[in-house]
């Protein structure tokens, strides 16, 4: 007799089929371990999500108060411009070209 090209059968039927206990146990601890494991990952989103915002405020405060600096300086530098003779003797040309450029408008 040939042999056949088919693997043996097992003559009992649930020796290849898991108990449905056994399969529910393994299920409930699966699903144990994923939420364990969700649980961990939601954590360290958590404290890299205040790591980001920490740094994000640290960087804006620092940024504004380089804005405010900056602009400190430029108000400065514009009255020390201001204040020099140039420009308060050159005021009433400034004026004038004031006036010329209205009356242009009106026009």
């Amino acid at each position: 007799m040939p042999e056949s090209p088919l693997p043996p059968t097992d003559p009992s039927p649930t020796s290849a089929v898991p108990a449905p206990d056994d399969d529910a146990a393994r299920l409930r601890e699966q699903v144990a371990e994923l939420t364990a494991r969700v649980d961990e990952l939601d954590a360290e989103a958590a404290t890299w999500r205040a790591q980001a915002l920490s740094s994000w405020t640290e960087t804006v405060a620092r940024t504004r108060q380089g804005v405010d600096l900056d602009s400190g300086f430029v108000s400065d530098e514009v009255e020390a411009m201001k204040a020099t003779l140039s420009w308060r003797v050159t005021r009433p040309l400034r004026g004038v070209r004031r006036l010329i450029t209205r009356v242009k408008q009106a026009l």
